[in-house]
Order: C-alpha cells, then sequence, then structure tokens
C-alpha cells in the first residue's frame, strides 16, 4: 500500500497536479520527503498529520524527531506517519533508511501564539431572573455561553441568570486562533411565597370569603419585608406578611416579598367571594342510636359535615376525638347544648343539637308465683311483683303505673318487663312463668261472681260488655273454649264506673269462657257465639 501512495504521489508530481492541502519539503537530490495534511502554521493547541514518502520501491524505514534528535513533540508516530504537535515554532526531521542507504528530510512548523482572551459581567451577583451583560475581550470575534448553551456572538450580549451559572466566552483572533475564559455569575434565590385565607380562624381551603365581610390573607412569613395592594380593600397594615381584606367580588390582592438577599418575588392571590349560605356546617349524629337523649352515661358519634373546618364546643363534651375533629364522640355529663362551628364556601355558619342526658329508672324482681321448681297449671295466674321508681312500667304487651300483675299462660313463657322515666330511657328484667302442660286446665266452667265488675254478651253483634264499679288497675282478659283453650289473650286498664265492649265476631260458633282477673281476684263469664 506504501508503494501504491508513493507512485501515486510521484506520479501527480511529475505530471505538474497539485494537491490541495499537501506541503512538501526535501533535501536536495534526497529521495526521502515530508507531506503536510493541511497547513504548516497552526495555533498553539492544535496539531498537523504529516506523511513521509521515498521515491524508493521498497524497504523503506523512517525515523522522526526534531533536529534536536527529541520526540516530545510527536503526538503519534506510526512509520511512515505523524501527529506533529509543537508548542513552539519547530523543525521536524525524518529520516528514510532503505536497506541501509539513508537519506533526511525537514520540515518546519510554525506555531502562533493563542489571544488573550477575558470576559467581563456587568453583575457577579444577581437575584434568578434578572439579566446581565456579558463583554469578551482579548480578540476579534466572540462567541458567549451559559453553561453549555450557546447565547449568542458579537461584543456582549445579554443572558437572564436562572441558578448559579457559569458564563464563557470564545474569542477568536485575526490568525484563527481561539482561546476562552470563564467566569461564575451566582443567582441569589426568590423569597417562596404561598397563601392562605382565614375568616375568623378557620382556614378557607379553596381560599374563598364571605362577601363584604372580613377575611385574613397569609403569606409565607419570615422575610425581610412585604408590600401588599389590590383594587378591593386592605383593612389596616399592608406591610406584614399577614393582611385583613375585605371585599364584595372576586378580586387579586398582590405583594411583593423581598428576602433578606434583597431579591423581591411578585406574587399575587384571587380570593374569590359568595353570599352567606342558609344552611352550612350540619351535625350527623351516627350509629346504632341517633337519638338526643343519653340513657344511663350512653354516648353519642357526632359526624360534622358541609364545610372545610370545623370547631366543636363545649369541649367538655368530647371524650373521642379533639375540638377541631371531623368526628367526635359526645358524653356530656349532665343536659348540653353541642355547638359545631365551620367555614362553609368562605362563610361562617354554625349547627346546634341539645343533648339530654337521664339515668336509668330502677326495676328489680321482688316475687313470682311460679318458678321452675313449682309450674302453675295451665291458666293459673302467675302473680309478679316487681320494684320500679317508674310510673311507666310494660308488662308484656300492657303498659301500666302498677308495680303487681297476674298472667296465665297455657305454656311456660318467657318475657320482659320494662321500666321507662319520663325521657323514655328504660330499664328491663327478663321473667319467665313456669307452665306444666301435664297437670290438666285449672279453669272450671262455672261462672265467678265478682262484686265490682259485671259483664253481659250481646248476642246480636257479638260483643261482650264489662263494666266496673270502683275496680282500678290493671287486669287480664282472657278468653277460653270449653277445651281449655285459649283463643284471646289481651291486658286493660280498669277505670272505676267504666264501660268497656270486646267484640268476639271473629270467634267460632260454640261456648266459652270470660275471664277478667288481677292480683287480687278473678271475674268469670260463661258465653255462647251463636
Amino acid at each position: 500500500m506504501k508503494h501504491s501512495l508513493l507512485k501515486a504521489l510521484k506520479s501527480t508530481i511529475l505530471s505538474g497536479f497539485v494537491v490541495a492541502g499537501l506541503l512538501l519539503s526535501s533535501s536536495a537530490n534526497a529521495q526521502t520527503s515530508i507531506a503536510i495534511m493541511g497547513n504548516d502554521t497552526i495555533c498553539m493547541g492544535d496539531s498537523v498529520k504529516a506523511y513521509a514518502m521515498s521515491t524508493r520501491q521498497a524497504g523503506v524505514h523512517y525515523t522522526w524527531s526534531d533536529t534536536l534528535g527529541s520526540i516530545a513533540a510527536l503526538d503519534t508516530v506510526s512509520d511512515d506517519t505523524a501527529w506533529l504537535k509543537p508548542t513552539m515554532t519547530t523543525v521536524y526531521r525524518v529520516i528514510g533508511d532503505s536497506a541501509g542507504v539513508m537519506d533526511t528530510a525537514f520540515q518546519p512548523i510554525t506555531v502562533l501564539a493563542l489571544p488573550m482572551v477575558g470576559i467581563t459581567v456587568s453583575k457577579d451577583t444577581v437575584c434568578v431572573g434578572q439579566q446581565i451583560t456579558l463583554k469578551g475581550s482579548g480578540g476579534m470575534s466572540y462567541s458567549y455561553f451559559k453553561g453549555t448553551i450557546p447565547s449568542g456572538g458579537g461584543d456582549s450580549v445579554n443572558v437572564i441568570i436562572t441558578k448559579k451559572d457559569s458564563v464563557s466566552v470564545i474569542g477568536t483572533d485575526t490568525n484563527g486562533c481561539k482561546s476562552a475564559a470563564f467566569t461564575k455569575v451566582i443567582g441569589e434565590e426568590l423569597p417562596t411565597v404561598s397563601f392562605s385565607v382565614l375568616v375568623q380562624g378557620f382556614v378557607s381551603r379553596n381560599k374563598d370569603a364571605c362577601a363584604n365581610q372580613n377575611f385574613t390573607l397569609k403569606a409565607t412569613p419570615g422575610y425581610a419585608s412585604y408590600s401588599w395592594s389590590s383594587s378591593s380593600q386592605i383593612v389596616g397594615s399592608r406591610t406584614d406578611s399577614t393582611i385583613v381584606g375585605n371585599t364584595g367580588s372576586a378580586a387579586v390582592y398582590f405583594v411583593d416579598v423581598t428576602g433578606d438577599n434583597g431579591c423581591t418575588r411578585n406574587a399575587s392571590q384571587l380570593i374569590r367571594t359568595t353570599n352567606q349560605p342558609p344552611r352550612g356546617v350540619t351535625i350527623n349524629l351516627v350509629g346504632g342510636n341517633a337519638d338526643t337523649v343519653l340513657c344511663g352515661g350512653e354516648q353519642r358519634v357526632a359526624n360534622a359535615n358541609t364545610g372545610d373546618s370545623y370547631l366543636w364546643s363545649p369541649a367538655s363534651a368530647i371524650v373521642s376525638g379533639t375540638v377541631t375533629s371531623n368526628t367526635v364522640t359526645l358524653k356530656p355529663a349532665f343536659d348540653e347544648t353541642i355547638i359545631l362551628t365551620g367555614i362553609f364556601a368562605g362563610c361562617i355558619t354554625r349547627d346546634t343539637i341539645i343533648l339530654r342526658v337521664s339515668q336509668l329508672p330502677t326495676l328489680a324482681l321482688v316475687s313470682q308465683t311460679s318458678s321452675a321448681a313449682s309450674p302453675l297449671c295451665e291458666g293459673d295466674g302467675d302473680t309478679i311483683e316487681v320494684n320500679s321508681n317508674s310510673s311507666k312500667i310494660l308488662w308484656n304487651t300492657v303498659i301500666s303505673s302498677r308495680t303487681t300483675k297476674t298472667v296465665a299462660f297455657k305454656k311456660t313463657t318467657t318475657f320482659d318487663i320494662i321500666a321507662y322515666n319520663d325521657l323514655d330511657c328504660e330499664t328491663k328484667v327478663t321473667v319467665t312463668s313456669y307452665v306444666d302442660t301435664t297437670c290438666g286446665f285449672r279453669i272450671s266452667t262455672e261462672e265467678f261472681e265478682h262484686q265490682k265488675l259485671n259483664a253481659f254478651y250481646n248476642s246480636e253483634n257479638d260483643k261482650m260488655i264489662l263494666t266496673t264499679s270502683s275496680e282500678t288497675g290493671n287486669a287480664s282478659v282472657v278468653v277460653y273454649d270449653l277445651s281449655g283453650t285459649e283463643v284471646l289473650n289481651s291486658s286493660v286498664e280498669l277505670v272505676p264506673n267504666s264501660r268497656m265492649e270486646f267484640d268476639f265476631s271473629q270467634l267460632s260458633h260454640g261456648a266459652y269462657l270470660f275471664k277478667v282477673f288481677d292480683s287480687q281476684s278473678n271475674f268469670t263469664k260463661k258465653f255462647i257465639k251463636h
């Protein structure tokens, strides 16, 4: 390949053609020469590629050096090729050796000094977002950079500083040699500003305010100075981090915040307005019992609805949660008005409920005729006595003020006796009336007279008429067929000199016993339904 290149170059030279970019130098009558790819005059720091060649046909080895015999200024050498990178003007030498026959060629490389390029900035410390001017010196033309980003050319340029930036310039002299200069510009941070809106101490989540009512607008505190402005009203100081505003419609409030470094951020906040709503925050009692009466140490879970933030009072009624929680558990020690205050659409609204606290009524079983060891026969009266401070006692299905009652069942029956107070708080006892179904039915078919009761059966309308003279209190009314099967069971409140009717039109045809009894006595009337 070397021989082909030499033949080509030789053929080109002999034919008189000029090879662009190749400068040839050789000794008189020498067969070795040097070709430079480019220019033999370079700028400091640049390099140039050189080729050695010989008119000998084969077996030529080349040795490169400068005229002092040094290879220090040779960047890369590969026999017939060398990269020349001198630091000053230097004459290079190459010796061609072909089987001991040697000759020498020389090539001077002229090195030009780089321009002394400098850069100046209008300010070396500015606030982020400000503009500075870059100006180069020591060259004929300039290219400017912010970091690695080109920023234009010319005698000077303006750039915007966005952080701690490195700026630079590359200057070029009349020889085309270039050098660069660098400097750093410190970008001081602007204040970080955020806003919050409060109405009577409550945070307005969407930064709303009630129309024509004062609100508080807060900017991030801790900076050196503040300057507020707005086309709407500012109440009081305009130079604090917090102002009081008032507007009847949507308005923008502006503030200039300056930090200790002297940098200022211009910020603004839109305040939207709403009219006072007819209904805002509400209290919702949740759980199994949403009643407002707390019986015997009960508590209620309450939710705050329809608002951004809340305040419950009194705090003494809260046993779970805090005065600002959405959900609290309430257990006041006595009757209490619970107040929920909150902000809704920028306006302060309230809701209240009254929780009434009541002790449970007393109720205790005193005595009972039947027991598991001594059951009654079917139809026998089981007299039950309780002790209670209540005047409202539910005996199975009948409410009475009496603390003693006689009941009769055909089989063992368990039921509740419930005492209520004025707020319907209740205490319950469960009793069982024990019946032995093997001892037979104990009611005879005879009629039993009663001095204070009388009964008449009207077969035309199938109604039993019961009249009283002086009998009072609760009584049981039971109807049996003659086989002892109970076909009706109810309770009545006996009132002196009263008349009660019982409709038996639904009964089948046949004979029946109509029995009215209480703890003291009983009355029985036989009738036949046609």
